[in-house]
């Protein structure tokens, strides 16, 4: 069975929306290396509809030579929850509808899905079960205001399965879903 795992850049106070802003200045060539490590096992990008169309304005313009990331996240196939009809140029992508389509996709074949940003999406699902890791690089500052990363008052264990700390403050873990 494919797995669904979620990697975000979150602050120490818990935001996790617009990391360009003010985390990508501590990635360091480990810190890249251990996100890559992430991702090996991976051929789908699950997004919601507001990263997507985030992404779809940066990515394409990187240069996969310069750009660590930039084949993987041009070349890889996408799939965007969302209940809006919209045109997905980005591709390649798909759209779908809800989290009950996200449950048949673990049944389907092929390697592990990654969910990159799309917090709200990540909190859906946490909540319907249906994320198995949680991956999440916590950088050393604090953030006034911003999406946090789970707003619901729902409780949800998770396992701690990794943490690695980097020289530059930053904090990598990997959470597991007890569910």
């Amino acid at each position: 069975m494919r797995k669904i795992a979620a990697h975000l850049e979150m602050s120490l106070n818990g935001v996790v929306d617009h990391p360009e802003r003010w985390a990508h200045q501590y990635f360091t060539p480990e810190m890249l290396e251990a996100a890559r490590a992430g991702m090996q096992n991976t051929d789908t990008i699950l997004l919601g509809r507001t990263t997507y169309e985030e992404f779809a304005q940066a990515w394409p313009q990187q240069d996969p030579d310069t750009s660590p990331f930039a084949r993987f996240m041009n070349e890889t196939p996408k799939l965007v929850v969302t209940n809006t009809p919209t045109d997905l140029p980005w591709g390649p992508a798909e759209r779908i509808s809800s989290t009950d389509e996200v449950s048949g996709l673990k049944q389907k074949p092929g390697n592990d899905i990654i969910i990159l940003g799309s917090a709200t999406l990540v909190g859906s699902l946490l909540r319907a079960g249906l994320l198995d890791l949680l991956e999440l690089f916590i950088v050393p500052v604090l953030i006034g205001v911003g999406q946090r990363l789970f707003e619901s008052h729902a409780q949800i264990p998770l396992t701690l399965t990794e943490s690695h700390p980097f020289d530059n403050g930053v904090l990598l873990t990997r959470y597991a879903s007890t569910g």
